[in-house]
């Protein structure tokens, strides 16, 4: 770097720092863009790096966007261990006016074989279900993991291994972290940050499934949950001079955290059904519902 810096009249630190900052910039733009779409908490956020230039880049970008941030161990050989675990995903699209359950239905069968096909291991394989209203488009998206499977290393952990989990990922801006309810797969914690109740939703393997800026959980039977959801769609409903906010949904339904963030609770209610029916009646199940702007 000697000669360049020579010839641009600075010292090599200097043209450290201008390549970092050049880097910086880049790495802010996607990461400001992709929180936007994804309506991210900038207090919830947290750099995670990986690749060979991890050490020098995530720091600095950390430092400057006012992030915590973390290097795994074996931080710069992590795309190779990342091919090995890669998930299988398969999409699967139809043009179909007012979907009725056994379209879904359908559509869930054939993206689950479709990702199976692939490679994915049967059990692993998740169908997260979008319509689009306006088109008539329904979109079903099969996501499985292959044979290798890390978690299989992995102990469960505590309660209270998992609020330190969830206390650390609220950041220190939240307060009164608590257990809000939890069943025999999963931990769902609540705190408060102002008028916002912000809420984590932890596997008890202790990774972190769900991220809300303010939302509420509730532990139902899975054969009342619609009761449920219609009191939290009414509930946490935001009027707007334009519009009218609803809530999305999370349902923690045995293993699995499943998205429902349909337009009209009708929707949402019709995707939760294919997904519950085959459940125990009995089973307890976590609703939750998440409102993206409370402003």
């Amino acid at each position: 770097m000697q000669p360049v810096a020579d010839k641009l009249g600075i010292t090599v630190e200097e043209l450290a720092e201008k390549i970092l900052y050049k880097d910086y910039e880049k790495v802010n733009a996607c990461i400001t863009s992709l929180a936007a779409k994804y309506q991210l908490d900038h207090d919830a956020m947290r750099l995670v790096g990986c690749g060979g230039g991890a050490a020098a880049l995530v720091p600095y970008c950390a430092q400057k966007m006012e992030l915590p941030y973390s290097i795994p161990e074996n931080a710069e050989v992590i795309s190779s261990i990342g091919v090995a675990l890669a998930m299988v995903r398969d999409v699967i699209e139809r043009v179909i006016p007012n979907p009725t359950q056994q379209d879904i239905r359908e559509m869930k069968k054939e993206a689950t074989d479709a990702c199976i096909n692939s490679g994915a291991a049967a059990d692993t394989v998740e169908v997260h279900i979008e319509i689009d209203n306006q088109s008539g488009k329904v979109t079903a998206i099969a996501t499985g993991s292959t044979e290798v499977k890390t978690t299989d290393l992995l102990k469960e952990c505590t309660e209270e291994e998992a609020f330190e989990l969830a206390k650390a990922d609220f950041g220190p801006k939240t307060d009164d972290v608590k257990l809000a309810c939890s069943t025999d797969k999963f931990y769902v914690y609540t705190g408060k940050r102002g008028i916002e109740t912000p809420l984590r939703i932890l596997d008890k393997k202790g990774f972190i499934k769900v991220q809300c800026s303010n939302a509420c959980a509730e532990k139902v039977l899975a054969k009342d949950y619609q009761k449920v959801v219609d009191e939290m769609w009414q509930n946490q409903a935001v009027f707007k001079s334009e519009a009218v906010i609803r809530p999305n949904f999370f349902i923690c339904a045995g293993p699995r955290v499943t998205d429902y963030s349909a337009v009209d609770v009708e929707q949402d209610k019709l995707l939760m059904d294919l997904d519950i029916s085959d459940r125990d009646p009995d089973e307890e199940i976590i609703v939750v519902g998440d409102v993206n702007d409370i402003g």
